[in-house]
């Protein structure tokens, strides 16, 4: 009598990486309206911080003047109040200015370095817009040292910390986006119409 049949199993299983081309279609068109919106925030901040420069005589009435305007408001607001605010915000303004000019440099060619699908353009941009946080940063130091219970005057310092704070965010996020996006990161890295994107993906094989 035979011996039975018996059947072995390899239950050692190999993996193979098998490279597969996924086309990515890179998206130059976003990228160009991002770089453009980097460029249009750059050149405003470097006009505020270049005209900032530009020597500006405060008349002797100013502070008067500004104080019976928020007086015929409703405000209680004193001389001495409105001229500790004004000189608040400009105790920093020679930092500010510099500051300024430097991010709006900086965004401008982050913008430009973009535009043309330069990959550089995100750190450029980036350190731009990060430097008009600091900006805005430097603002809330100086109107921390204002003491009035002038709500007017409270809000517009606030007001422009604000304005600025969101610009240096948005000028911050924009040039990270092809970071995050396979679309623009393609049209950063290829010119071409079609980008193939290898993924490594696992098979496995049964003997």
């Amino acid at each position: 009598m035979s011996a039975p049949l018996s059947i072995k199993w390899d239950d050692d299983v190999e993996d193979s990486k098998v490279p597969i081309e996924i086309p990515i279609k890179p998206q130059n068109g976003l990228l160009k309206i991002i770089a453009l919106l980097i460029l249009v925030g750059g050149i405003l901040v470097f006009s505020i911080g270049a005209l900032a420069f530009m020597p500006q005589e405060v008349p002797p009435d100013f502070y008067e003047e500004q104080a019976n305007t928020m007086n015929t408001a409703g405000q209680n607001v004193t001389v001495e109040e409105v001229q500790q605010f004004f000189e608040a915000t400009e105790k920093y303004a020679d930092i500010q200015r510099v500051i300024e000019v430097l991010a709006g440099i900086g965004l401008i060619a982050g913008g430009v370095m973009l535009y043309f699908a330069n990959p550089k353009g995100i750190y450029v941009g980036t350190i731009g817009g990060s430097l008009v946080i600091v900006d805005a940063i430097i603002i809330t130091v100086g109107l921390s040292a204002v003491e009035t219970e002038s709500f007017v005057l409270v809000a517009s310092g606030y007001m422009l910390q604000g304005l600025m704070s969101t610009c240096g965010v948005f000028c911050t996020v924009l040039p990270l986006l092809p970071l995050f996006s396979s679309g623009l990161k393609a049209a950063l890295n290829n010119h071409s119409e079609l980008n193939p994107k290898t993924i490594e993906s696992d098979d496995s094989s049964e003997e």
